[in-house]
Parts: structure tokens; C-alpha cells; sequence
């Protein structure tokens, strides 16, 4: 027995030791996969419905980390019957580490940031050490077994400390694979290097706006953004003689005095003799005489062409004459200008350098409820739920990093991370919230996202009329799918590089991410964000929508009791508060109800946007004894939320959230 039990623990350390090795590769090289990563990867792709219902109900965020821990162990155990079979056949043992091998090949071949060679190093370095090590341990306990069958007690305790030794060091060596793997996706990420431009809570969307309003394929009408290229050329502005700079007032002098006319394509004559008589200006009372001036102005016409308009910029100059003192000449030319004006591109009329950043300001504290225990108006990062199907948070290179727009467009095109940047963005209030969330559930959050208006970004690429569904795709090839109605419907929707005033956090999206407001985000929040293709409605369904989830996810107008909590309260006054949420609708009410009382409207500050969730509390005498508090909201179309319980799947959870109090 202790024989067996001594194998079982060779073949333990020496799959330990195999995915240690993994670990490390992982660690050195960027693009090398993680085997435990991928095959849980696998694992949550390949999983039928019921099961990952059952562990996000059981483990909710934390259902990865479960599912890592159970491939270890899973792992470890494997090792453990291998090396119980390596006692007599050690060949066989040895071929079930190489067996494995070849499933962690095959499963990092199918990460998208893997290279080609990298999965193959890494699965061989995992082999090599574990076969090393099983065939290394065996030999010293086959040694501290004598021939009758007992064991030699100094040679096993040279298994024992050898094994000992073999754990140190695996454990080491994963270790250092987190620790340089951080290190280099650190230096390689290079978000620490990123610096988002400034918001200006008086900013507009753009710099400027011109031209008329451009319909998208799908009928919905946005205005057009100067600052974007546009399909319709805005006519260029012409200045009339009116508007040609003025001579300024001259001494009793011979003086040349520049005039600059700025015209869309103007003409002038070459030469022209003005002679004008004396005319009197009264000015608050003071009257000033202007003397017979005969001026002589030549001009040669100079033209300069600016983002498709031409200037035309002409010295004059002016010979004035007088036989008399004057206190104050003025000398106005008038010319005869001809204009003719040919655009032949879409005119640019924004004038600044850096790109117009439209902010928000910080929420007042009208907008916020003074009550302790309610949810923040602005959830931390730190703080905001996590929900994707990512075992480990994918690794861009923003070197490298290009988000595509492809499929049904008339003008395909790619941008560089600076190129977004440079774009002009929008910095919105807009609350996030997960399908799989249970009625008074905590996966939903808000933030105050900063990004590029989406529709300009699909404005550009032209979407024609087959494309009715937009797909995000991320890095690791995970897809959402949305109308693409919704990019035009007024909604705010954007491809989003900030969140709270820093560069997105990693596990978060870094570089970019999709962010649409009124819907889940299992159609619409695709982190790390790297294309957008569109399709026909019913040519693609995204990653969720095989598993069981409605391709149509409107978010559901929802209300959560924050205080008090499940449990004891004390008798007598207390604040029932909590936050209600119905993006792109916003919430005008919501009520509560205690035990079966009437329903009683809350206290709502002001609203922060529609977009967002908004704070609501009400004081309440409670009697001592058991009670219940039930919550609902309505919606700014005037619905009120369904009293209907329903679990999340298909298209997300209904019902009152209601909870148990008992006042003492």
C-alpha cells in the first residue's frame, strides 16, 4: 500500500512539475498560451447550457477561477494514476504525458493570439519536464524498495526530499511565468504610456457641424461631422464686397496700407482707380469729415487654396493726398468683386489641431442620494462587475492593434489606436448591465465611458442595405451581434477608449471596447474590440445565441433594493433605498411596498441621463416583527416593470426584487 501510494504521489509531483513548465513558457514569450488557459478555454466553449447555467448561478464571477482550479486538480489526478501505472509500466505512463501534450497542442493551436510555433514549445516543454520528472522520481523509489518487498528507509527519504524539491521548483517556476508574464505585456500593452485627451463639459459632439443631415442605409438621420469624411460636398462660403477688410484711418501721410480680401474663388481686377468724394460720419454725437481723397490702388491678385476653399488675399495699395490738415480720414474701398465658387470635395470648417472632446460634468449632489448604503452613483473600476468568457485577459499590442470595419460596406477600412484618438470623441454617463443578472442581482454598474460615436465610424465605411446586423469581434474571436439600426437610432452607442477618466482598464477591453446603451451586453459589449463586420440579420448568430440566448436583448427596466439588508433591522424609522435602472427609456418612478401596504413613491434625485441607473430612497416606520420590502420601477415611456418572475435565460431576469427584514 505505502509502494502505491509512494507512485501515485511521483506521478502528482510530476504533473505538477509538466504544468509548472507551461506556465514558465507562457511567461517568457508573449504569444505562448497558457495550456490550463486554453483547455479551459475549451472547456467553457464546448459546455452544454445547462452546465454553464448551473456554474454561473453557483460560482457567478468567480465561476473561472472554479473552472481553473478544476482543471488542476483534475490534472493532478491524472498524474496521480499515471504514476501509480508507471510502477510496472513505465512506458505507458510516460506515453499518457506525451497523450496530454498533444491535447495541449491542439488546444493553445486554437488560441488567436497563439503563434504557430509557441503552442508546440510550450506543449513539449510541459512533456519534457513531465516525463523527466516521472521517470526521475521512479528511478530513486524503485531504489528504496528492497527485493522482498520493504523499503529502504534512507533511499526514501531521498524520494521524499526529491520530490519535495520538484514542487519547490514547479511552484517557483509558476511563479516567475506570472510575474515575467506581467512584466512583458506590461511593456508590450503600453497603456501605462496612453494619454487621453481632455473633456470639456461645454464642448459640442464635434468641433464643428456642417452640411446637410446624411440618411443611413437604414433609414435613420444623423448630422454630419466635419471633422469625418462625408459623401456630400458643403458649398464653400464666398465673402462679398461687404465683407473686404476695411483701409484703416490714415494720418495726412503717403501710406501703403495691405487689404485682404478672403473669398471661396474670387477674381479681382488687376488694377483699379477709386476716387471718392468727402462724406461725413457722425458718431455719438462727434461728426468727423472725411476730405476729398483721391486714392490710387493696384493689386495684384495672390490665391491660396485651404482644405478646399480659395482665398484670395490682395495688397492694396493707397496713395492719399490732402491740401489741409485732417483730424481723422477714413478711406473705405469698396471693389466690385466677381465670385465664382467650385467645391470639388466635402469642406473641412473645423480650425482647431487637437480633436473636440465633448465631456460631461461630474454629477451635482442634486443628482446623488443622501443615504448611506446605496449604491454609487459612479461605480469604480475596481468595483464594476466582470462577465466574459475570457479564462485570461487577452494581450493587444497596440503596435500592432487595428480595429476593422468589413463585411457589407461600400468602403472597407481599418484605424490605428492614435488614429482613434485623434477622431472626435464623446465622454457619456451609461450604465452596463448583464443578461445573466438576477432580479436584485450586482452584475450592472455605471460608469463614464470616453469614445468615438459609433455611427460616425459606420458613416465612413458606407454600410449598405443587406447589412442589417452589426458583429464586434474581439481578439480571442468572441462575437456579439446587434441591429444596426440601433448605431442610428439616437441611442448612445460608441466605440469606447476610456472609462472613469483613465485608459480602459485591461480587463475592461483595453485598447477599445463596444458600449450601447439599452442592451445587454451579450449582444452588444464586445471587449477588446479589433472588428466590426456587418452581416444580414439572419446570415450570423453571435457567440451566446447557439447557447440558448435571445438574438433580440433589450435591457429590461429593473429596481434593486440596496438597504437595508437581508436580516435584522432596528424598529422604528428606517431608510429603504436603492437604485432602478432603464437605459435609453431613464426611470420617472419607482415605488415601494412593505409587507402588503400600499405601494409608496420614492424620493428620485435628479436624473443623471436616461442612460444611466438612478438612485431612489423612502422612509419607513417599521413595528417590530418580520417584514417584507418589495420594489418596482417605471420606465420613461410610462411601463411599469413586470411583477412576472423569470430567470434570466433567454433575454434576461423579470420579477420585484423582494426582500426579508426582521425590526427589533
Amino acid at each position: 500500500m505505502r509502494s502505491r501510494l509512494d507512485f501515485a504521489l511521483l506521478g502528482l509531483v510530476a504533473a505538477g512539475a509538466a504544468l509548472a513548465a507551461s506556465e514558465l513558457v507562457a511567461g517568457l514569450f508573449l504569444s505562448a498560451p497558457s495550456l490550463i488557459r486554453t483547455i479551459g478555454q475549451r472547456v467553457i466553449d464546448n459546455s452544454p447550457v445547462p452546465v454553464v447555467d448551473w456554474a454561473i448561478a453557483t460560482f457567478g464571477t468567480n465561476d473561472k477561477l472554479v473552472l481553473v482550479i478544476g482543471i488542476v486538480v483534475v490534472s493532478l489526478v491524472i498524474g496521480a494514476f499515471l504514476g501509480i501505472l508507471a510502477r510496472d509500466r513505465p512506458g505507458l505512463a510516460a506515453a499518457g504525458f506525451v497523450v496530454f501534450g498533444v491535447v495541449g497542442y491542439a488546444a493553445g493551436r486554437t488560441d488567436p493570439l497563439a503563434g504557430a510555433l509557441l503552442p508546440l514549445v510550450a506543449a513539449a516543454a510541459a512533456t519534457a519536464m513531465g516525463v523527466g520528472v516521472l521517470l526521475g522520481l521512479r528511478f530513486l523509489l524503485q531504489r528504496s524498495v528492497s527485493p522482498e518487498g520493504g523499503v529502504a528507509a534512507g533511499s526514501r527519504r531521498v524520494f521524499l526530499t526529491a520530490s519535495a524539491a520538484t514542487v519547490a521548483v514547479s511552484v517557483g517556476e509558476t511563479l516567475l511565468g506570472r510575474y515575467l508574464g506581467s512584466r512583458v505585456r506590461s511593456a508590450v500593452i503600453g497603456r501605462e504610456q496612453v494619454t487621453l485627451p481632455t473633456a470639456f463639459p461645454s464642448a459640442d459632439d464635434t468641433a464643428t457641424t456642417t452640411g446637410p443631415a446624411v440618411a443611413d442605409t437604414m433609414g435613420a438621420t444623423e448630422p454630419t461631422s466635419a471633422a469625418a469624411d462625408t459623401v456630400q460636398a458643403a458649398e464653400a462660403p464666398t465673402t462679398t464686397a461687404a465683407e473686404i477688410t476695411q483701409v484703416p484711418e490714415a494720418p495726412a501721410t503717403n501710406e501703403t496700407v495691405p487689404a485682404t480680401a478672403e473669398t471661396a474663388g474670387t477674381t479681382q481686377p488687376s488694377d483699379a482707380t477709386t476716387t471718392q468724394p468727402a462724406t461725413t460720419e457722425t458718431t455719438q454725437g462727434a461728426t468727423t469729415t472725411a476730405q476729398p481723397v483721391e486714392a490710387t490702388t493696384t493689386q495684384p491678385a495672390t490665391t491660396e487654396t485651404t482644405q478646399g476653399a480659395t482665398t484670395t488675399a490682395q495688397p492694396v495699395e493707397t496713395t492719399t493726398t490732402t491740401t489741409q490738415p485732417v483730424q481723422t480720414t477714413t478711406t473705405t474701398t469698396t471693389q466690385p468683386v466677381q465670385t465664382t465658387t467650385t467645391t470639388t470635395q466635402p469642406v473641412q470648417t473645423t480650425t482647431t489641431t487637437e480633436p473636440a472632446v465633448s465631456g460631461v460634468a461630474a454629477p451635482t449632489r442634486a443628482q446623488i442620494a443622501p443615504v448611506d448604503g446605496v449604491s454609487d452613483l459612479i461605480t469604480p473600476n475596481g468595483e464594476f462587475y466582470v462577465v466574459d468568457t475570457a479564462i485570461g485577459t487577452p494581450t493587444v499590442d497596440l503596435r500592432t492593434w487595428t480595429l476593422s470595419f468589413t463585411g457589407q460596406v461600400d468602403t472597407p477600412f481599418s484605424i490605428t489606436y492614435d488614429e482613434l484618438l485623434a477622431m472626435p470623441l464623446v465622454e457619456r454617463y451609461i450604465t452596463l448591465a448583464c443578461v445573466s443578472n438576477q432580479v436584485g442581482g450586482n452584475l450592472v454598474g455605471n460608469a463614464k465611458w470616453l469614445g468615438v460615436p459609433l455611427w460616425k465610424l459606420v458613416e465612413r465605411a458606407g454600410v449598405r442595405r443587406g447589412g442589417t446586423q452589426l458583429v464586434g469581434r474581439s481578439v480571442d474571436r468572441f462575437t456579439v451581434g446587434f441591429p444596426t439600426s440601433a448605431v442610428f437610432d439616437g441611442r448612445e452607442a460608441m466605440v469606447a477608449v476610456g472609462m472613469n477618466g483613465e485608459p480602459l482598464p485591461l480587463r475592461h477591453g483595453f485598447p477599445a471596447r463596444l458600449v450601447v446603451s439599452g442592451l445587454y451586453g451579450y449582444v452588444s459589449a464586445t471587449k477588446w474590440l479589433t472588428e466590426v463586420e456587418f452581416t444580414g440579420w439572419n446570415d450570423f448568430d453571435a457567440y451566446w445565441i447557439p447557447r440558448g440566448w435571445a438574438k433580440e436583448a433589450p435591457i429590461k427596466t429593473q429596481s434593486r433594493i440596496d438597504t437595508p439588508r437581508e436580516g435584522n433591522i432596528k424598529a422604528g424609522t428606517n431608510v429603504i433605498a436603492g437604485v432602478a435602472w432603464a437605459q435609453n427609456r431613464g426611470v420617472i418612478r419607482v415605488q415601494v411596498r412593505v409587507d402588503d401596504g400600499p405601494w409608496t413613491n420614492a424620493t428620485l434625485p435628479q436624473e443623471l441621463s436616461i442612460d444611466t441607473w438612478r438612485q431612489w430612497y423612502l422612509e419607513h416606520d417599521f413595528t417590530p416583527g418580520p417584514h417584507t420590502i418589495a420594489v418596482r420601477a417605471a420606465d420613461g415611456t410610462g411601463a411599469t416593470q413586470t411583477a412576472r418572475v423569470r430567470p434570466p435565460r433567454p433575454d434576461g431576469a423579470t420579477g420585484y426584487h423582494t426582500i426579508s427584514v426582521n425590526a427589533a
